[in-house]
């Protein structure tokens, strides 16, 4: 994401192309400063890649034509100097606030700090961060300190092999008589081409960090090079262009959607056009290229490699429970303290470093010894990956063939005239007539259903051992899944690719079905922690909602109703209503994006208020009132400050849950 330095090069320096690295650095800072109306600010990042590509690609080709050919180490070696020593100290920086206990609600910050020290984090990224652990972390909006890295990495794969592979083909070409504009025009054209193609075939994630989806970006900037290479610009539409590309660019950041959209469908290649229009632009004199060459544009654009090194670590240890503030101080204060950094970077690091007189082969050791004790640093003092909260179960999805058990009825249970809702497709017991049914009493064990978000699924093991240890009185299932409340629609603030909207949409609309088909139970217990009492969005142009706001309340009354309403229907005797303890200060949301008192009273109110609507068949359990009582300070039944551990979920069962369930089940 940095362009050339103008001292290593004879060609003219261009104070606009400074500026557009400001222009581009702005956006990025605004996009993750959180704004609502810069949504797509990510887009600054794509701006970057197409200047990149044509600065460097225009220096190596003025150094060819100059000199008949292209060296290699000199090449390789200012790369090194421009990049290697701000990226090792914000690093090493990370490192050791890691190592006093920074960044403690992320699970694998040590993975993370080594892949984007071997410049590979875009693919460490993709590789690894679909983890429940990860997935969880990104939706209680905790910044991981080195997750920006990934555009840094696609950068350096590229500039490895590009003036290895791609200027010396063109060189060849060119002696033969071929066109390097057109061979570079090409060669952009099939990448931008590839990246719809990659999201289509490997999803929206590969389409924005595999570097394969990525290269479009830069050789469009590589493209126009050659194609402006010892030519004048002067045509009076060329600004107008430049004022369309920028115009693209600002609405794109405006209007781009945070997630999904034109940017993970591979369409960000198609988007480099702008970012070249622009470029193109203020390669000719005029208003465009003087208001991108105003002083603090220009300056920002100079040390705009350390702002973008430095912001996301500080965004990250600077959170808004730490300092207090409103959302337009707290981006003030992280603003300042970037500059601040990237300043002193520049004067004392960077540029000594850059114009110093050190032989390449000294910089080059200088720079493999340097990462080599870099990573025994980060080996030594980052804490590995703690045993994590997984998100998975071997729990049992289904109960034992209904035929193993003998049932006597007893006394008629309530009629009921509501029809069963969406959770029940019309291919199970339920009718809109009113029916009567006969309670069933179990000879055999009582059938138990646990549903519910991932606390549900860390009690569900407990839950398991617990009727194991019981023979003969209760048979358990689990249908519940990380991030699966008994909300509908709208989307869950954080679930940005839906993973857990869709994993919930498969529990309700398929597995809890196919169930019901087979067997009903006794007794469905429902314990949901987070996903019903976050921001949630059920319209754009009705934004996200709080659970203190009258429309979140009363939408997940009416879900939490027509679930009711469906169990009753279909036959279920007894529903548990489970209350579960507030996330503790352990919890990285707590950091970020804390649940408040009033809203977690909200949703408290609502579950006592679903189960006294139906007194007869509901039961409320209030694991809180419990874990406020009995759990230890030192927080190791819940060490993320809202998973159960094993043996934690153990003992909720043997001292409070188990007399719970027997006595809703008449045992």
């Amino acid at each position: 994401m940095v362009g050339s330095d103008p001292t290593t090069s004879r060609a003219a320096y261009q104070p606009a192309l400074d500026g557009v690295r400001g222009f581009a650095v702005a956006l990025v800072l605004l996009f993750h400063g959180g704004f609502s109306w810069m949504t797509g600010g990510y887009v600054g990042v794509s701006v970057f890649f197409t200047l990149s590509g044509f600065l460097i690609t225009g220096l190596l080709l003025t150094e060819h034509d100059r000199d008949g050919s292209i060296s290699l180490r000199s090449f390789y070696v200012r790369r090194l100097r421009r990049l290697m020593p701000a990226s090792l100290l914000c690093l090493a920086a990370v490192s050791v606030a890691a190592s006093l206990g920074e960044f403690g609600g992320l699970p694998n910050v040590r993975r993370d700090i080594l892949a984007a020290l071997f410049q590979v984090a875009n693919w460490n990224a993709l590789a690894n961060g679909t983890g429940y652990a990860d997935l969880i972390a990104r939706t209680a909006g905790q910044l991981g300190p080195v997750d920006h890295f990934w555009s840094l990495s696609v950068e350096e794969q590229f500039y490895w092999v590009w003036p290895l592979v791609g200027l010396f083909g063109l060189a060849r070409l060119r002696r033969r008589g071929g066109s390097a504009r057109v061979a570079l025009a090409v060669t952009a054209a099939l990448a931008v081409a590839v990246a719809p193609v990659i999201a289509a075939v490997w999803g929206a994630n590969a389409a924005y960090w595999a570097t394969p989806a990525r290269l479009g970006e830069i050789l469009v900037g590589a493209a126009l090079a050659a194609f402006v290479k010892g030519r004048t610009v002067g045509s009076r539409a060329v600004p107008w262009m430049g004022l369309g590309g920028l115009s693209v660019i600002v609405a794109a950041s405006v209007m781009w959607p945070r997630s999904g959209g034109p940017a993970y469908g591979g369409w960000l290649g198609v988007f480099s056009l702008a970012s070249a229009a622009l470029i193109l632009g203020l390669q000719v004199p005029g208003p465009l290229q003087r208001s991108f060459s105003v002083a603090p544009l220009t300056h920002l654009g100079r040390i705009s490699y350390g702002v973008y090194l430095y912001h996301w670590p500080l965004f990250a240890a600077l959170t808004p429970q730490r300092l207090g503030l409103s959302p337009w101080w707290l981006f003030a204060v992280r603003i300042a303290a970037t500059l601040v950094v990237a300043e002193l970077s520049y004067h004392l690091l960077e540029q000594p470093v850059r114009h110093g007189m050190a032989p390449p082969w000294r910089v080059a050791w200088g720079v493999v010894g340097s990462i080599a004790a870099l990573s025994v640093l980060v080996l030594a003092i980052v804490p590995g990956p703690e045993p994590a909260f997984g998100g998975s179960t071997d729990v049992p999805r289904s109960f034992a063939p209904p035929s193993a058990i003998t049932m006597i009825a007893s006394s008629p249970a309530v009629t009921s005239t509501t029809t069963a809702s969406s959770w029940v497709p019309a291919t199970t017991s339920s009718s809109s007539e009113p029916t009567t049914s006969s309670t069933a009493v179990p000879l055999g064990p009582a059938t138990v259903l646990l549903v519910g978000d991932s606390t549900a699924v860390a009690l569900s093991e407990g839950l398991f051992r617990w009727a194991n240890a019981h023979p003969g009185q209760l048979q358990v299932a689990s249908l519940a899944e990380p991030g699966c409340g008994l909300i509908r629609e709208g989307s869950m603030l954080g679930d940005d690719d839906e993973q857990f909207k869709k994993a919930c949409r498969e529990v309700f609309s398929e597995d809890l079905p196919a169930l019901l088909r087979t067997a009903v139970p006794d007794v469905v217990m429902v314990m949901v922690t987070l996903p019903d009492v976050v921001a949630r969005q059920w319209s754009e142009n009705e934004g996200p909602l709080r659970p203190g706001d009258p429309r979140f309340a009363e939408r997940v009354r009416r879900d939490y109703d027509a679930f009711s309403s469906a169990m009753r229907d279909v036959g279920v005797a007894r529903m548990l209503w489970v209350v579960p303890p507030p996330p503790s200060a352990r919890w990285m949301r707590s950091f970020v994006d804390p649940i408040t008192h009033t809203e977690w009273a909200t949703f408290v109110a609502i579950i006592e208020g679903v189960a006294a609507s139906d007194p007869t068949r509901s039961t409320v359990v209030q694991l809180d009132d419990w874990m406020r009582v009995n759990e230890p300070a030192d927080g190791s039944m819940r060490p993320d400050g809202l998973h159960l551990t094993p043996t934690a979920a153990d003992l909720v069962m043997r001292d409070f849950f188990g007399a719970e369930l027997l006595s809703a089940v008449g045992r």
